[in-house]
């Protein structure tokens, strides 16, 4: 399912209210004066696939350490960062300070140091019905709490992931083509059940 005009500014409404708000992380985007580099991070690539989402911002989480890394403005197109190897979910999701959380079977992946990771595109209100859909939901922080102590009591859209890797990767290399010669590989997303 789609979220409506008010359904939207509802979200946007609440999450303001509730405190729930994104810091930009300029320092996972990839750039010319990089912290991270291919010795200690690998690159993650791939898209929002919905324009009704422009300006979102991703949340990924580690979910071994449950450090998050935070990209900004992925204007529902094509988005890259660095992240260093592990396996993350994807925490929150969604237009700036009016972030979607999880509610149920998170999108997750993991990420090799060394390489291009293409982790899929993500297509918002999935119609297919499948067990590898993800759900996710408004979040509920309350005043004063800390990201860690959000909550999403209800799913309001569902999420899967689209493969294609040819053309976000080669979109990628075009921009940034110092990493023309950096090894690409699969680390698409896929709904996993909570613990």
């Amino acid at each position: 399912m789609k979220l409506t005009s008010t359904s939207l500014l509802a979200v946007c409404l609440c999450s303001a209210i509730a405190g729930c708000t994104s810091l930009p992380s300029p320092e996972y985007t990839v750039t010319n004066d990089e912290k991270f580099n291919l010795q200690n991070a690998g690159i993650i690539v791939g898209s929002i696939d919905d324009a009704a989402y422009a300006g979102a911002d991703i949340q990924f989480r580690d979910t071994l350490s449950g450090s998050t890394y935070t990209i900004t403005d992925a204007n529902a197109s094509e988005f890259s960062m660095w992240l260093p190897a592990g396996t993350y979910s994807v925490s929150a999701i969604g237009p700036s300070k009016a972030w979607l959380g999880t509610y149920s079977r998170p999108l997750t992946f993991s990420v090799t140091n060394g390489a291009i990771n293409y982790i899929g595109d993500v297509s918002y209100g999935c119609v297919q019905q499948s067990p590898s859909l993800a759900w996710y939901g408004q979040r509920y922080c309350g005043i004063g709490s800390v990201p860690e102590q959000c909550t999403t009591a209800h799913p309001l859209t569902s999420m899967c992931v689209i493969n294609n890797q040819q053309q976000s990767v080669n979109a990628f290399k075009d921009r940034f083509s110092q990493f023309s010669d950096t090894p690409e590989m699969s680390a698409l997303m896929s709904a996993q059940p909570q613990n």
